[in-house]
């Protein structure tokens, strides 16, 4: 009973699969986690002029003038698809930072490719290489001669070292310049099978194995001095194999919670709205500033508003700074136009800069989600987005209204001590402009689920000792 819970906890616990390490793979997130070594070009009708020029684009043929094949991205009709006029070799086009690998790991990347030019130009085909810190890994990937069509290039990459890497992916024709070499990449994938992938159980995998066997032992200790307790005389065999059957059901639920619980451990989840506190500033990994300060007023009742708490830089309007957070379980109208809903915070800028900064405890993979809305109802249309360390543009948006909503959602992998920075700016003299935020931050699925070998100890440590139980229990039954 007691293996047949633990699989069934496995199985369960292990739902949460493997994750993609490279961020922004499908380009729903715009031009933000990944760079390239060629220019940038609109795509709005106008022309590529040559070799070296990239756009993230829904359709070729309707984003340039260049006779380019009628295609949409490989999932999302209305989504995104990187084209390139590739270049040759020695110059990336496209490369991501920080992708955090494991050394004996096995990794599996995947991208989709489709030749972009129409069949008078297509013999000239793009040949792709993917490079990790510079050096050539997996299988090149030649173009096929089908325009529109979408392409799979997969292979296995197994690093040799632990640590940060660079991937990139270079077209190296050696004729660039002649018709066609035209193509677009979308949904690039760099996953690990078996979830964080180290073959080698980390410390706190032993750990979690040594704190589920402690629980066990403790728990049949008990369950013995109980039963012992409750007879006065020695039980029979009958009695004892009762006894047992009764008290396998406990035991494996309880290892089947503990199974389930194991991916929570030591992840805790940092929500901008429901941390807000305006008795401190720094408050624990937040911090809220003006023009890169921090706001110095903290009011349990801001301006006389009961239910709404604040930050604020103790100045007056067109230059008084906020951030405010509804109290209550109920909508709040604020200053006659602003609808401030309960469950996030007011972000108003007026003619300044306003922050809501995050600081990662520890460096990882994080997973980030959230959105920006509009709350008051004359809102002019202004600026919002999210900054790595102040200067990296990982979101950016225009709150055009009231209402009118930007979602996010993206994972990152940050070093302990950067900062994500929520960042509302001004407009229209600095009037109007209050704003909806909220942030979920949590460990990437990555770091959260149970390592292989952290499972196995566990699950070794488990038959172990339900072998030590039906030993002694075979024992008791010889002597009686």
């Amino acid at each position: 009973m007691l293996l047949k819970t633990f699989i069934l906890g496995v199985g369960l616990a292990g739902f949460a699969g493997a994750s993609n390490l490279i961020l922004n793979g499908d380009f729903s997130l715009g031009y933000t986690d990944f760079s390239s070594g060629y220019t940038q070009v609109a795509a709005n009708g106008t022309v590529f002029t040559g070799p070296g020029d990239y756009a993230l684009t829904t359709n070729p043929s309707t984003g340039f003038t260049n006779g380019y094949q009628s295609y949409t991205p490989y999932e999302n009709p209305t989504g995104s698809m990187l084209l390139v006029d590739g270049l040759g070799a020695g110059t990336d086009a496209w490369s991501e930072d920080d992708i955090s690998v494991v050394s004996g790991t096995t990794y599996t990347f995947s991208a989709y490719v489709a030749d972009a030019d129409t069949s008078g130009y297509s013999g000239n085909p793009a040949i792709l290489e993917l490079l990790a810190n510079g050096s050539v890994v997996g299988s090149s990937y030649t173009v096929p001669n089908a325009p529109g069509d979408w392409g799979l290039w997969t292979f296995n990459y197994t690093p040799t070292s632990s640590g940060l890497i660079t991937l990139s992916i270079q077209d190296i024709n050696a004729t660039p310049y002649a018709a066609g070499n035209d193509f677009s990449l979308d949904n690039l994938s760099l996953s690990s099978p078996s979830g964080s992938g180290s073959p080698v159980p980390e410390p706190s995998s032993i750990a979690v194995c040594l704190l589920g066997l402690l629980g066990m032992g403790v728990g049949g200790a008990l369950r013995q001095g109980a039963m012992q307790r409750s007879y006065s005389v020695p039980l029979n065999k009958s009695v004892q194999t009762a006894a047992a059957g009764r008290s396998r059901n406990p035991i494996g639920f309880a290892v089947l919670l503990l199974t389930l619980a194991i991916p929570a451990f030591g992840s805790p989840v940092y929500d901008a709205a429901a941390d807000f506190s305006a008795a401190s500033n720094p408050n624990g990994q937040w911090s809220y500033l003006v023009n890169g300060s921090l706001l110095t007023q903290g009011q349990s009742t801001c301006n006389g508003h009961t239910g709404i708490a604040c930050w604020d830089n103790n100045s007056s309007i067109p230059t008084y700074t906020s951030v405010s957070d509804n109290l209550t379980g109920s909508p709040i109208w604020e200053n006659g136009s602003v609808d401030l809903p309960p469950g996030e915070l007011n972000l108003d800028p007026e003619a300044n800069t306003v922050t809501v900064v995050w600081t990662a405890p520890s460096s990882g993979m994080w997973s980030v989600s959230g959105f920006f809305s509009g709350l008051d109802m004359v809102s002019p249309s202004h600026p919002a987005e999210i900054l790595l360390d102040s200067s990296t543009t990982l979101f950016s948006t225009t709150i055009s209204g009231y209402g009118d909503l930007a979602d996010f959602s993206f994972d990152r992998y940050l070093s302990a001590g950067d900062t994500l920075d929520f960042e509302v700016g001004t407009a229209n003299g600095g009037y109007y402009l209050g704003t909806g935020f909220d942030a979920t931050i949590s460990a990437a699925a990555t770091s959260a689920v149970p390592e292989p070998g952290g499972l196995a100890l566990f699950g070794a440590g488990l038959l172990l000792l339900a072998g030590f139980v039906r030993r002694r229990q075979t024992n008791r039954g010889a002597k009686d």
